[in-house]
């Protein structure tokens, strides 16, 4: 009597599928620990999608926004010098974005601003270096109802100054990096080195070196630092709503609150305005809900609180929850990479197991 049998499992089929699931699980959380890179490095989380159009110089760039219409995703290939403000018109729903790897440069023209939200109009930052060369001139202005939302990239190296006006009045300049008189998100990224100051007399006054908020600024990722104010809010000068929920703002200098000015009016510590509460009015408390803490020169991290001056500040700044949601990333990143090697280690054994369970009988 003959007999053959054979048994045989797939097994190199079987793992490869699962590894090929895992692998696909991997990318998806490097996708969403992305925008952690960009709180700490500035490094853009990168836009989904391929860009609709690609830009080498300012006549491409005017173009590209020109005929855009519903959002439209535009990738810098170069540095870019303008000769004049580039103007985001209203109703268009720009993003400027270059490469993941190296950010390149939007250059403004000297005395303006590199970049104008006009009112209705979204302007979306992800990857681009918005800056002046050793020219002065702010680096956004936001109009009223315009939406400035930055999520990587830099805003940095830029410079306002006091403006005469027409009539012979002096006006401050406020604002270095950012003026917004609209809505202002900012979720990672870095705006820094940018600066405010009287041009004409010591005794003019200038807001705002990182950004000057008039509107509604919210910010939950990213950093604000080594700005300067000549008088008032280094880092931050609010005269509107700043929703404060996450990212870091530290190491700017002003004469008046050289982080965020003003601070909480009613955090029964500060003498002059500076920092949340501290009671000495350095860089920053860690005290929070409208509580005085110890002063701290590494930056801001207080409750919440009513401010002066017409603003109202709310938030909590880089907190520990932060980090916690960072490192659960973290972990869950490197276990997915581990079980990844695993399984290819496995698939490999597998393949050797499979040859022996093919099983021949013959009797």
């Amino acid at each position: 009597m003959d007999m053959n049998v054979r048994v045989k499992f797939n097994f190199h089929r079987f793992y490869s599928r699962r590894v090929l699931f895992f692998v696909s699980l991997l990318f998806v959380i490097a996708l969403a620990c992305s925008g952690f890179t960009s709180t700490f490095t500035g490094m853009s989380s990168f836009v989904l999608g391929v860009p609709d159009k690609i830009v080498n110089n300012e006549t491409e760039l005017k173009n590209a926004l020109n005929s855009a219409t519903g959002p439209t995703i535009i990738k810098l290939n170069n540095d870019i010098t303008i000769t004049e403000t580039l103007i985001i018109p209203a109703n268009k729903d720009i993003t400027l974005t270059s490469s993941l790897f190296k950010f390149y440069k939007l250059i403004g023209a000297s005395g303006v601003d590199t970049l104008t939200v006009e009112g209705s109009g979204v302007l979306i930052l992800d990857g681009i270096i918005v800056t002046h060369k050793s020219n002065s001139g702010r680096g956004v202005y936001v109009s009223s109802d315009g939406t400035l939302i930055m999520y990587g990239g830099e805003i940095s190296d830029n410079i306002v100054v006091t403006q005469l006006a027409s009539n012979g009045q002096i006006y401050g300049g406020n604002g270095g990096g950012v003026y917004n008189a609209g809505i202002f998100e900012m979720h990672g990224g870095k705006i820094s080195n940018n600066t405010a100051y009287p041009a004409f007399s010591t005794h003019d006054t200038s807001f705002g070196g990182g950004v000057y908020n008039i509107g509604t600024f919210s910010m939950s990722g990213g950093e604000i630092s080594n700005n300067t104010a000549a008088t008032f809010g280094g880092g931050v000068c609010n005269r509107g709503t700043f929703n404060w929920h996450g990212g870091m703002i530290s190491g700017n200098t002003a004469v008046n609150g050289k982080n965020v000015y003003p601070d909480d009016g009613n955090s029964g510590g500060s003498s002059n305005g500076n920092g949340g509460g501290s009671s000495n009015g350095n860089n920053g408390s860690f005290g929070g809900n409208n509580s005085g803490g110890p002063s701290d020169d590494g930056g801001l991290s207080g409750g919440e609180s009513s401010m002066g001056n017409g603003g109202t500040f709310t938030g909590a700044g880089f907190g520990a929850w932060d980090i916690v949601v960072i490192c659960v990333g973290v972990v869950v990143v490197v276990v997915g990479v581990v079980v990844v090697v695993m399984l290819f280690y496995l698939q490999k054994r597998v393949g050797r197991v499979e040859e022996k369970l093919n099983i021949y009988v013959d009797g």
